[in-house]
């Protein structure tokens, strides 16, 4: 559901519209997951949301929901974003670095993209946390460092 509402903008329009019938909204959302082909529960939890008028928090249900999934699945998702593509040898030893920040009997899946303005380095980003080895970031560090000094001076 959340990949529609990215995909038509005039259906989330509808989705969080306070002038829109209550009715009307269970209507839409009713047809629309009746053709989807989503499991029964889904299809009511989205008719619900469309009968209290939250529909507004579809996107943090669905948060929630991959949230509890990958607990249940016993999966760390993390993604790492460097300069340009890594090879195996890099992946490999960048994938045995991450699974330390993982609890033991946690499955660790990477999720690798490509960002040039880096420069250098590497971004490591968890759930929570965040390692940002990039020579942008201490490019930017520098640069507020001698800025600060020429304010001091």
């Amino acid at each position: 559901m959340v990949a529609a509402f990215e995909a038509s903008p005039e259906l989330a329009r509808i989705a969080v519209d306070p002038f829109v019938p209550i009715a009307a909204k269970k209507g839409i959302f009713s047809a629309l997951m009746q053709g989807s082909g989503a499991s029964p529960i889904t299809a009511r939890l989205f008719v619900a949301l469309a009968e209290e008028n939250a529909l507004s928090a579809s996107l943090l249900v669905s948060e929630a929901f991959d949230a509890l999934m990958l607990a249940h699945r016993k999966e760390v998702h993390c993604t790492i974003v460097t300069p340009a593509p890594l090879d195996r040898m890099e992946r490999d030893e960048l994938t045995k670095r991450a699974a330390k920040f993982a609890e033991p009997g946690y499955r660790l899946v990477m999720d690798e993209r490509v960002d040039p303005k880096l420069l250098g380095g590497f971004v490591l980003r968890f759930e929570d946390r965040l390692v940002d080895m990039s020579v942008a970031k201490k490019l930017e560090e520098f640069n507020n460092l001698v800025f600060k000094l020429e304010g001091d001076a």
